[in-house]
């Protein structure tokens, strides 16, 4: 990271030049300003610092005390907010959310720094412009959710009050010495921070968006595979099915990946796993009369050979453990997990929605897919910042600001997903699909597909596959007797 060796040197400038921000001109140039403001915030823990060095240096009258992260404390300056010059103010449109590689620079506007285009320009509108717009595109609690299992989003909402992860090791295999993305740097700027925070408050302010604060909440899942397996057994079955679902999200909307996740997890306990790795990519259009009947329904992935597929492969090969260099999957396997499990809290889900959200569709050099989930060296260099700098400065665990995050700017990054549903709710869609493809009842369907059954969800279009007075050939010997 730069300004590390100077770093003392910038929080305690030599008291005998006259104006401190000369100084600091003279030490690092004035292009450097905001870089170094984002290095001194994270360096010294400080929580919503605000209005940049300049403040900092020119005002250090009112402090509070911080818990650093080694344990003691540490005086931070209590900064006024950063202001914001100018929003992107264009029209909405959902079909020009996405500007492309050739969008041009925005300067005034952008509130990173250095950037090589303009990505997803809507993500710089006016943070309350933002959340109207994403209020706009929730959608009400679907009773299937109470139905399965019990609970509204209103449970959920009162499940994931001051919830802290209680696993460290999701699985992600991080650099042993990081030297960290520059991408990444140039997204922890005052300015963007504090756009940051603002959306964030913004939404907190409409209840269907503050709801996805427990978006990756599973609990009720966990707790009905208690009842079907008892606890030790549920352990396993849920980790491997929440692991199986959550390897098939790269490049898919949820609903996608989890009919796609549990079909590869039934296919997976019926010792068919090799069907859903020659089929899972075939295109509807191009299947041939050998398409396995009961895999009619699954949506293709034109690129689950290499996204999907292979990693899951390496997964069983190594005994059901997940290791990935790429974090998006293992932090999204962790986040979703339950206190019986591991869960973690700790770090955003990068994907490509986050991405774009924080910036780094416009500061990633490329050519490679710029708007893409993060990597490696972006998740080492960010995570402290998003944690004290953005999350923490708003009430919120990481996890949680990532997925409100991802929620209010929807509209502007491209998700397709229903807005205001979490990860259980759209789950119990998918379930419910399922029970009208197999024609019995959904809650027939969802402990068939919890027990490695069947896979949830139906192919746009599609009629049931299999009839009331037909066997099911996949219900499992404990479920026979009927629900």
């Amino acid at each position: 990271m730069p300004f590390g060796d100077d770093i003392a040197n910038l929080i305690v400038p030599d008291q005998s030049e006259p104006n401190p921000l000369d100084w600091l001109r003279a030490k690092l140039g004035p292009s450097w300003l905001d870089r170094a403001t984002a290095e001194v915030q994270r360096q010294t823990g400080i929580l919503n610092a605000g209005g940049g060095l300049a403040d900092m240096l020119a005002d250090t009258s009112e402090t509070q005390d911080l818990a650093s992260g080694f344990g003691g404390t540490t005086k931070a300056v209590r900064a006024p907010r950063v202001p914001i010059p100018k929003y992107f103010s264009e029209p909405f449109d959902p079909n020009k959310v996405n500007l492309g590689k050739s969008g041009q620079v925005m300067p005034g506007i952008q509130t990173v720094a250095d950037p090589y285009r303009t990505m997803y320009p809507g993500i710089y509108r006016n943070p309350k412009e933002i959340a109207e717009i994403a209020a706009s595109h929730l959608v009400p609690e679907d009773p299937a959710m109470k139905q399965l299992w019990g609970v509204t989003r209103g449970d959920l909402d009162e499940i994931v009050k001051d919830r802290i992860g209680n696993r460290q090791d999701p699985g992600v295999i991080l650099a042993k010495n990081p030297s960290g993305s520059v991408a990444a740097q140039n997204i922890m700027t005052p300015q963007n921070t504090q756009r940051l925070i603002d959306i964030l408050g913004e939404a907190g302010k409409v209840p269907g968006l503050a709801h996805t604060d427990a978006w990756y909440v599973m609990d009720p899942m966990y707790q009905r595979m208690v009842q079907l397996f008892g606890p030790e057994e549920a352990l396993a079955r849920y980790r491997h099915l929440n692991t199986m679902t959550g390897m098939a999200s790269p490049s898919s909307d949820v609903m996608r990946e989890i009919m796609r996740g549990t079909t590869a997890h039934w296919l997976e306990a019926q010792g068919r796993f090799k069907d859903f790795a020659k089929w899972a990519h075939i295109a509807k259009e191009d299947r041939p009369r050998s398409f396995p009947a009961d895999l009619a329904y699954m949506e293709p992935h034109p690129y689950a050979g290499t996204s999907v597929v292979k990693p899951m492969e390496k997964y069983l090969a190594r005994g059901r453990v997940l290791e990935s260099e790429n974090p998006k999957v293992p932090l999204y396997v962790g986040a979703s997990g339950v206190p019986q499990t591991g869960f973690q809290t700790a770090s955003p889900v990068g994907d490509a929605h986050w991405s774009r959200g924080v910036g780094l569709a416009d500061t990633r050099k490329g050519p490679t897919d710029v708007g893409a989930s993060f990597s490696r060296p972006e998740l080492q260099t960010v995570q402290p910042w998003w944690e004290s700098d953005v999350a923490h400065a708003v009430g919120l665990q990481p996890v949680s600001a990532q997925s409100r995050l991802w929620t209010v700017l929807g509209p502007q990054t491209g998700v397709e997903s229903a807005l205001g549903a979490g990860k259980l709710e759209l789950f119990s869609q998918q379930i419910k699909q399922a029970a009208y493809r197999l024609g019995i009842s959904p809650e027939k369907a969802r402990d068939l597909i919890l027990s490695g059954g069947a896979g949830a969800g139906v192919l746009a279009g599609a009629v049931p596959m299999i009839r009331q007075d037909e066997p099911w050939p996949a219900l499992t010997d404990h479920l026979q007797g009927g629900l």
